[in-house]
C-alpha cells in the first residue's frame, strides 16, 4: 500500500548521513526543475513501463541501450564488486524459472510444489498425467513466475484479489474471474508507478537494488495476470482482448529480459501464445460454421423416418465433427475445453445410435481433457462426471459398471457443490441420482440422507421461483417410495402427498401459462400425477386405510381413461394404436389396484367383477399387438386377484386353479416389475392347499379371530381416542363385509331367524350409531338405530330383549333432540 512504501521511503531517509541527505535533496530539486522528479501529484501520466529506468550499474534508454557519462562509469566501476554477489544471490538462474500448466507463484518457496495454481488446480491424490505432456499440449500454457525474494512483500489485497480470481475461474465463473485480475491489475500498476519515481531519484546503491527487485517483482506480477486474463478470454471466446493481453504481458517480458536472461524464456513463450491465438481466431468462424451444420443434420436426423436417410446424415454429421476435431486441435491443442467439447458431443451421438461402448470410451477422453485444462470443480468438469455416469448406469456391465456410475455421480454432485454451492438445481439433481443407485442396492438409509440432501439443494431454485420447483415431485416420489420399501408407511404416505401438492401446482401451472402448453407435455404431467397417485394408494392400502386408497385410485383411474381419449384421438389422426394400447393397460392396472382396495374392505363380488374385466382388457390389448406375451405380467396380476378373491370366499379348489394359472402367466415373463408378486401367489396357493383364508390372521394352530372383530376393535380405539373419521371407515368396512357374510349364508342355508350374522350386523350398527351421536349428527343416527332394530325383530329378538330396550331408549332420547 502507498502507507507502507511511504513508511519504507521514511525509515531509510532517517538512516542516512546528513552529508548524503543534503545531497539527496539537491538532486531532487534539480530533477523537480527539469520535469522529471517524483512528485505524484504532476499532471502527466507517468508510465510504468515506457519510461527509462536507472538501474544501479547504468541508465537504460527505451530500447535497453547504454547512456552512460564519466560520473556513471565511475559509480559502476565502484559498485560493481561490492554488489556482484549480492546480485548472484537475489537474481535466480533461468534453471530456477519454472515454466508450467499452473500459473499461481509462491514467494516464500520457490521449490514449493504444492502452491494452489491461478488456473488449473494442482493434481488430485492418484492422478497419473505427466505434467510436461500438459505443458507441450496445453494451447495457452500459465506462466508461473518465481520473482526475486522482495524486500517489500507483495501487497497482500492484490494476494487476495489474485486468490479469488483463481478460485472463480477454476469454478466455472470466468467474468468473475476477470473482474477481479483487472481490479488487481490496477493496484499493481499504482504500486509500480510509485517504485519507479523511486527509481528514478538519486539512490544509494543498496536502496536503489531494493527497489529495483521489487519493480522486477511488481513487473512479473502484473505480466502474469495480463496471462491469465488472455487464457480466460480466450475460453470464453474473446480473441480480440486475449490477444491484446498476451501482448502487454509479451511487452512487459520483454523489457524484463534487458534486466535479467531468464524472462527471454518467458517472451518466447508469449510468442507462442500470440502466434497460437492468431491461429484459433482465424479458424473460429469455419469451426462455429461446422459446429452448426453439425446440430442441423441431428434436428433433420430427429424428424426423419427413413433408416438410410439417417444413416446418411450420420455419416455427414461425423465428417463435419472429424473436421472440427482436426482444426481444434491443429489451432488449440490437444487439452483445450472446446476440444473435450467437441469429443463430448461424438460420444452422445454414439449414444443415439445405441454404441454405449464407444460412447463411454469419447466422454472418458473429454473427461480427462476437461479434468486437466479446467480442474475438476468447474462446472463443465462436473458435466463431464454426470454425464459419463449415466452411460455406466445405462451400460450396467457387471461387475464394475454400477460402483462406476456411483463414484462419477459422487464426483460430480462434489463438484457442483465447489461450483454452485449447497443450494442448486444441478446438486439436487446429482444427489437424485446417487440415491437412486442407493436404492438398488437396497441401501435405504443413504438413500433417504441423499433424497433429503437433494430437497435441500432445491430450496434456493424454489425461493427464486415463488418456493415451487417442478423437480421436487420426483425427489418426494423417490423418497416415499424409500418409505415403502422400509415399511413405513404413513413416511410414504407423507413423501407421496407432497410430490402430489408439486405436481399439482405445477399442472395449475402449466394452465395459466400465456404460452399454451402442448399437448404431449400436459399428457405426460398428467400421467405422472396418476403414477403419485397409484403409489400413494399402495402406501395407504398398506396402512390400513382401505377407503382412502380406493379414493386415490379412482382419481387416478379418470385421469387414465382421460388418456384413453386423448390416445384414441392420436390413433385416429396417425394410425399408430401403440399410444392407445399402453393407456388401455394403465386403466387395467389401476382397476386391479381398485379391486384390491375392494377386497381388502370386504366387497369381494366387486372386486371378483373388476379383475375379470381387467383380466379381459388385457387380454384383448394382446390380441390386437398380436403378441400375448405382452400382457402376461398384467394377466397375472389379474388372475393373482381372482384367486385371492376365491380364497377369500373359502372356495379353495378354485383358489388353487386359478392362482397355478397366474404362477404360469409370470414365468413367461422375463423380467418383473414387481418380483415380490411371485412370493405373494406361491404364498397364497399354499394357503388354498392349506384350506386357510389369508385374510385372516393365523395364530398357530389356535382357534383364528375373525377379520371383522379386530376391525370394530380398531374401530373402537379410534373413537376413545377422538379420530371419529377413521373409526366411522373402519366399521362401514365391517358392515360391508358382515352384510356380504349374510347374503352367503342365506343362500347356503334358507333361513331368515336365529342367524348370528344379523346379530353381528344389529351391533355393529348400534355402534356406529352411537359414533354418530357423538358427532351430533342425530338424524343419521335414528336411521342406522331404527334399521337395527329390525334387524333384531326379523331375527327373532322382541322388545323384552335387553339389547332392544337399550336401542329403543337411545332412540327416545333422539327422537327429543332431534325435535329440538
Amino acid at each position: 500500500s502507498s502507507e507502507e512504501y511511504e513508511a519504507f521511503l521514511l525509515t531509510m531517509k532517517n538512516s542516512l548521513r546528513n552529508v548524503r541527505s543534503r545531497s539527496l535533496r539537491s538532486n531532487e530539486n534539480n530533477n523537480n526543475n527539469n520535469g522529471t522528479g517524483s512528485n505524484e501529484n504532476s499532471p502527466t501520466r507517468v508510465s510504468e513501463f515506457d519510461s527509462p529506468l536507472r538501474y544501479p550499474e547504468e541508465n537504460l534508454d527505451e530500447e535497453g541501450g547504454s547512456s552512460s557519462s564519466s560520473a556513471s562509469q565511475q559509480r559502476r566501476e565502484k559498485d560493481a564488486a561490492n554488489n556482484a554477489s549480492s546480485n548472484r544471490k537475489l537474481l535466480p538462474t533461468l534453471d530456477e524459472v519454472s515454466i508450467s500448466s499452473q500459473g499461481e507463484q509462491s514467494t516464500d518457496s520457490r521449490h514449493d510444489e504444492d502452491q494452489v495454481t491461478a488456473l488449473t488446480p494442482r493434481k488430485a491424490q492418484g492422478e497419473s498425467e505427466d505434467r510436461d505432456a500438459v505443458r507441450r499440449n496445453s494451447p495457452i500454457p500459465e506462466i508461473t513466475v518465481r520473482p526475486v525474494t522482495a524486500v517489500v512483500p507483495e501487497a497482500p489485497m492484490v494476494k487476495k484479489l489474485k486468490g479469488i480470481a483463481s478460485n472463480l475461474a477454476l469454478r466455472g465463473k470466468e467474468q468473475d474471474a476477470l473482474e477481479n485480475y483487472r481490479v488487481a491489475l490496477k493496484m499493481t500498476r499504482a504500486d509500480l508507478l510509485k517504485v519507479k519515481r523511486k527509481l528514478e531519484g538519486d539512490l544509494q546503491p543498496d536502496e536503489r537494488l531494493k527497489f529495483h527487485n521489487e519493480w522486477i517483482m511488481l513487473a512479473s506480477y502484473t505480466a502474469e495476470i495480463h496471462t491469465n486474463m488472455a487464457i480466460l478470454e480466450e475460453r470464453t471466446g474473446d480473441y480480440n482482448e486475449a490477444l491484446k493481453s498476451c501482448r502487454e504481458a509479451r511487452a512487459i517480458y520483454h523489457k524484463l529480459a534487458k534486466f535479467e536472461e531468464r524472462f527471454t524464456a518467458f517472451t518466447e513463450q508469449m510468442n507462442q501464445m500470440v502466434a497460437q491465438l492468431k491461429r484459433a481466431g482465424e479458424t473460429f468462424e469455419e469451426r462455429r460454421r461446422l459446429h452448426q451444420k453439425a446440430i442441423h443434420l441431428r434436428r433433420r436426423i430427429k424428424v426423419c423416418d427413413k433408416n438410410k436417410e439417417k444413416q446418411k446424415y450420420y455419416r455427414e454429421v461425423f465428417e463435419c465433427l472429424d473436421a472440427v476435431l482436426r482444426m481444434e486441435r491443429e489451432a488449440l491443442g490437444d487439452a483445450h475445453p472446446q476440444v473435450a467439447d467437441t469429443i463430448g458431443l461424438v460420444g452422445t451421438i454414439h449414444v443415439e445410435i445405441k454404441k454405449i461402448d464407444k460412447a463411454i470410451g469419447y466422454f472418458n477422453k473429454a473427461l480427462s481433457i476437461l479434468r486437466l485444462a479446467l480442474g475438476p470443480y468447474h462446472p463443465k468438469s462436473a458435466m463431464g462426471f454426470k454425464q459419463l455416469a449415466a452411460l455406466y448406469e445405462t451400460r450396467n456391465k457387471p461387475p464394475s459398471d454400477m460402483e462406476k456410475a456411483l463414484k462419477l455421480y459422487l464426483e460430480a454432485a462434489r463438484a457442483f457443490k465447489e461450483s454452485y454451492g449447497n443450494h442448486h438445481s444441478q446438486v439436487g439433481s446429482t444427489l437424485n441420482n446417487v440415491a437412486l443407485l442407493y436404492i438398488q442396492r437396497k441401501e435405504y438409509d443413504r438413500a433417504v440422507e441423499a433424497l433429503s440432501d437433494a430437497l435441500a439443494a432445491y430450496e434456493s431454485a424454489a425461493e427464486d421461483n415463488d418456493g415451487f420447483h417442478p423437480d421436487t415431485a420426483q425427489i418426494w416420489k423417490n423418497l416415499g417410495q424409500v418409505y415403502y420399501f422400509q415399511g413405513e408407511w404413513d413416511s410414504a404416505i407423507m413423501a407421496y402427498s407432497s410430490s402430489l401438492d408439486v405436481q399439482r401446482t405445477n399442472k395449475q401451472n402449466q394452465q395459466k401459462a400465456d404460452r399454451p402448453v402442448e399437448w404431449q407435455v400436459a399428457f405426460l404431467t398428467d400421467q405422472s400425477l396418476a403414477d403419485t397417485l397409484q403409489k400413494l394408494g399402495k402406501s395407504m392400502l398398506e396402512a390400513r386405510k382401505a377407503s382412502e386408497a380406493l379414493e386415490t385410485y379412482e382419481e387416478a383411474l379418470v385421469i387414465h381413461k382421460e388418456a384413453v381419449k386423448i390416445m384414441t384421438k392420436h390413433h385416429a389422426e396417425t394410425k399408430d394404436n401403440h399410444g392407445m394400447l399402453v393407456a388401455q393397460e394403465h386403466v387395467a392396472t389401476t382397476m386391479q389396484l381398485i379391486a384390491g382396495a375392494r377386497a381388502e374392505m370386504g366387497e369381494l363380488e366387486e372386486a371378483m367383477e373388476v379383475y375379470v374385466q381387467t383380466l379381459m382388457m388385457l387380454r384383448q390389448n394382446s390380441a390386437l399387438r398380436g403378441d400375448d406375451s405382452q400382457n402376461n405380467e398384467g394377466c397375472a396380476a389379474s388372475l393373482a386377484g381372482i384367486g385371492l378373491v376365491h380364497l377369500k370366499r373359502g372356495e379353495m379348489k378354485d383358489a388353487q386353479d386359478v392362482l397355478k394359472d397366474a404362477l404360469s402367466c409370470y414365468e413367461k415373463c422375463p423380467t418383473l416389475k414387481d418380483p415380490r408378486m411371485v412370493e405373494k401367489v406361491k404364498e397364497h396357493l399354499q394357503q388354498a392347499k392349506n384350506g386357510k383364508d389369508s385374510s385372516l390372521p393365523q395364530d398357530s394352530g389356535r382357534k383364528r379371530k375373525d377379520r371383522t372383530v379386530a376391525l370394530e376393535e380398531e374401530a373402537r380405539e379410534r373413537v376413545d381416542s377422538c379420530d371419529y373419521e377413521g373409526g366411522i371407515r373402519l366399521l362401514t368396512q365391517v358392515l360391508v363385509i358382515r352384510r356380504q357374510r349374510l347374503t352367503k349364508a342365506q343362500r347356503k342355508s334358507g333361513k331368515t331367524t336365529n342367524m348370528k350374522e344379523k346379530d353381528d350386523i344389529a351391533r355393529t350398527l348400534s355402534h356406529f350409531a352411537e359414533v354418530l351421536v357423538k358427532q351430533s349428527d342425530y338424524e343419521q343416527a335414528i336411521v342406522l338405530y331404527e334399521e337395527a332394530v329390525r334387524m333384531y325383530r326379523s331375527n327373532g329378538v322382541f322388545q323384552t330383549d335387553n339389547k332392544v330396550k337399550c336401542i329403543l331408549s337411545s332412540l327416545d332420547e333422539l327422537y327429543e333432540l332431534a325435535d329440538r
